[in-house]
Order: C-alpha cells, then structure tokens, then sequence
C-alpha cells in the first residue's frame, strides 16, 4: 500500500486543454493523474515528472512483497511495472466513495467471508421484564422474541468510463475523476439498496400533514415516540439513529436558535451533530423503495424526508467483498476495461423498529 500524508500531496497541473479542475481536497485524484501521465510520458518525460511529482521519502509494496522507495523504483523500472497505478486508483475509488458514504456509516453491518447467503436475527422490543424466582424455585426461560430475515449477496459493479479519445488527448485529470466518480457510484449502490429496504419496509410512519409548525426537531421528537411508545402494538423500540434527505436537513438548518437547537449546533461545531441523541446521516440519492423512491425528498404533501430507527434491530446490510478493482494488471492495456464491484446483500429487520417522517 501506498503510505502519503499531507505534506506528501502531488500537485497536479492540467494540461491547458484539460479544463476539468482537481479539487483541492481530493489528494488521491490529484495523484492518480500524476500516475497516468508519467504512465503515458515519453521515458526522459515521465523521469523529469517522477523526480518533480513524487515525494522523495513516499514506499510502496511491490509485487515481490518487499517495500522500496517509490521514486526510485518508478525511474529504474517505470511506474507501469510497479503497483503505484493499481493502488493508487484503489484509493482514488475509496476517496471519491467518502463525499456520499451514509448507509456504510448509519446501518447494522455484519460480513461473511463465504456463501451467498446468510440469515441474521433481529430482537424485538426492549420491554421484556424478568420475574421474580422464589427461594428453591427453576428460573423460567427468558421470554425475549426474535425475528430472522435472509440476506443474500449480490455483485454491483461498473467500468469507469475512460477512453482511447481520452488518453490520446491526455485528459488524465478528467480520467482520474471519472475514476473518483466510479467511486461514488458503487458507494450509492449500497446507500440505494440498504436505505431503500428499511424506508420501504418501515412500520412507522408521521406525517407532519403539511404544517410548518409540525416539521423539524418536533417531527423526529415524535418519529422517538413512536418507536418507543406502543409496546402493545409492537412498540418498544429504543430510537439511536435517523437518515435525512438534504431538504429536511434544510429545515432542521433553519432552527437557528443558539441553544440546543439543530442550526445553532451546526454553526458552533462546524459539523454534523447528533440530533436529539439520535446519529445523524444524509442522504439525497436515490433509494431502491417501490412506494417512496420517487418521493424521497422533503419539499412538497407526502414526501418522504427522513427515517428515525432503532439500528440493531430495523435493518442491516451483509458485506462479502468491500471495493475491488477487477481486470486491472495491466495498467496500460486494461485502463479502458478496468472494474470496479462490491457484493452485499440487504434485508430489514423488525417493521415497528423505524419510522418514516413525511412532509
């Protein structure tokens, strides 16, 4: 793996026919696009790129399993012949996946390291009292209750889009964004499959019925009390975790009062904070649900704008294989065919442990 901390950055300079800009908070992009010239390079060209654009003190593990200085082994052997461009277009991958992770960061996870499927157990309600055991009296068996789903893996994957046009016209930071963009997309597949499942399946729903006065912090107080409440019912559900679109996150943004209020927080922080005790993530892709993918927004009656649950128990996502590269050897003859996948599977849990929150 390649180890490079921020002083180590590449500073990449398009060429001035290339007018898509790096971002300056985007290190692995800029670096990726440092690889694919020198890779490209005449072999004076990408010496003299080499010597200017890698760190001197930057290692790498070649393919023989021994650590050597990077710089180095790029002007002896030539950066095509070493893991550089492989590891670091991995990275690439994972930093553009980082701008829209929240299913990855907010839901239950568990892994399986072989098969296709696995079947997981959900408790139920956290209102289960153990009884009294008189003197010399058998303790009786807990009466705690579980549900089982079955989760089964699926492969989703894609090629990012780089061309023979591309490389001949040596837009190596559009390519490297577009390989940035690959990482995005497979990171949204989980959001899309493993929110989708627990907002299409959710017991719960409020509706705020159009009233301002009902939307914001009192809508997810009330989404609370109603995981909590209705033990009966199927309630008892301790809330710990909520999804939000970025439109109901607007209207939280808007309680600006400098207490303990969303907005006042976020100004002070900086940050995300947690919002009444509950994890707070965003997310305003798209969501694999039949009945509310096309109204997961917070804009206008019968939106769908965030979900409030209990996340052991509302639902989860399986990992079998985390983000790989596929069919990437040879960087030079497999740049325009290289893969990117994941396999997971999802399911939800117990239906009364979430709770929709609608316009």
């Amino acid at each position: 793996m390649i180890t490079m901390t921020n002083e180590q950055l590449s500073t990449y300079k398009p060429t001035g026919h290339d007018t898509v800009a790096i971002p300056a908070n985007n290190p692995h992009v800029r670096a990726l696009a440092d690889a694919f010239e020198m890779m490209f390079a005449g072999k004076s060209e990408a010496r003299e790129l080499a010597e200017k654009r890698i760190p001197k003190n930057l290692s790498v593990e070649h393919f023989d399993g021994k650590i050597y200085n990077a710089r180095e082994l790029i002007l002896s052997e030539g950066i095509a012949n070493t893991p550089l461009i492989q590891t670091q277009y991995l990275n690439t991958v994972m930093e553009g996946a980082q701008y829209v992770r929240c299913a990855r960061n907010m839901l239950r996870s568990e892994s399986m390291t072989k098969g296709n499927t696995l079947r997981l157990p959900f408790a139920g309600s956290a209102t289960g009292i153990a009884p009294e055991v008189p003197e010399g009296a058998p303790y009786r068996n807990s009466n705690g209750t579980y549900a089982y789903r079955d989760f089964t893996i699926k492969k989703y994957g894609e090629v990012a889009p780089i061309t023979d046009e591309m490389i001949s016209d040596s837009l190596y930071n559009t390519m490297a964004m577009e390989v940035a963009m690959l990482g995005q997309h497979i990171e949204n597949a989980l959001n899309y499959e493993a929110i989708g499942v627990i907002v299409q399946n959710a017991g719960r729903s409020l509706d705020t019925m159009n009233v301002a006065a009902n939307q914001g912090i009192k809508a997810i107080a009330k989404a609370k009390l109603e995981l909590v409440t209705r033990a009966r019912t199927g309630g008892g559900f301790q809330p710990d975790s909520m999804i939000a679109t970025t439109d109901f996150n607007s209207v939280l943004e808007q309680e600006m009062l400098l207490t303990n209020y969303w907005g006042g927080q976020s100004i002070i922080t900086g940050g995300t904070p947690s919002v009444l005790g509950l994890a707070y993530g965003l997310h305003n892709g798209t969501i694999n649900s039949a009945t509310y993918g096309a109204t997961w927004s917070y804009q206008t009656d019968g939106d769908t704008g965030a979900i409030v649950y209990n996340r052991q128990s509302a639902g989860a996502y399986v990992l079998r294989e985390d983000v790989t590269i596929e069919d990437f050897r040879e960087p030079i003859q497999d740049l325009t065919t290289s893969k990117a996948r994941i396999r997971f599977g999802v399911n939800y849990g117990i239906a009364n442990a979430a709770c929709r929150i609608i316009y």
